[in-house]
């Protein structure tokens, strides 16, 4: 059975067994996941697949929040690279020549207690709207567009 759920090389396998993993060892979200879906047959999942209600429905609100937190614990790519330009640049106090290439760890910023409280633990509330995270503080990550589409700081 674990070949079936985690042979697959493609990033969406590796994220949705990441995922069960996290339900399993979290029965407090497992509970609420479950709690949160409504009943649908089995034959109703095409019509959600191919209308892509997921993201538009608020009944599927949990569910997304549970992705996201997911993805911030288990990034696909583990680290973002990107090279400097023509110029020599001081970046947070080194100074660095034209063409290097500078990387930032995704699973490091993550994972940083100065911005995710409780950095290992998967709370799902932290990606849901005011009216419904309680006093779980909000993920903060402000986005910015770019010639590579939008970027999070």
């Amino acid at each position: 059975m674990s070949e079936i759920l985690l042979a697959g090389s493609e990033t969406r396998s590796g994220t949705m067994a990441c995922l069960f993993l996290e339900l399993a060892h979290n029965p407090r979200v497992r509970s609420k996941l479950l709690a949160s879906l409504p009943p649908k047959d089995p034959h109703d999942l095409v019509d959600i697949v191919e209308r892509k209600t997921v993201r538009s429905s608020p009944e599927y609100r949990y569910l997304e929040a549970c992705i996201k937190e997911n993805l911030r614990l288990h990034p696909i790519a583990s680290e973002m690279g990107r090279r400097t330009g023509d110029q020599w640049i001081n970046f947070m106090g080194y100074d660095l020549p034209p063409h290097t290439v500078v990387s930032a760890s995704y699973r490091d910023l993550h994972r940083d207690q100065r911005y995710w409280p409780e950095p290992l633990s998967l709370i799902p509330e932290r990606w849901l709207p005011d009216d419904q995270r309680g006093d779980i503080p909000a993920a903060e990550i402000s986005t910015k567009s770019s010639a590579r589409g939008t970027r999070s700081f």
